[in-house]
């Protein structure tokens, strides 16, 4: 065991918010359930693409 560092992790997904946590140095082995929260994307009024002609 190394000493005086301190260790994070680091969870990225496409669409949630990123998550960072300090992870504590300890013999013991804990489970935790870990939640990532959604990112609202906001593109606005999409894009109208017209094929064809008129008449």
């Amino acid at each position: 065991m190394v000493t005086g560092e301190r260790c994070y992790l680091t969870l990225t997904y496409t669409g949630y918010q990123t998550l960072r946590f300090r992870v504590p140095r300890s013999e013991k082995v804990r489970l935790r359930t870990i939640k990532l929260r959604r990112i609202k994307f906001d593109f606005g009024d999409p894009p109208v693409i017209r094929y064809g002609k008129d008449g």
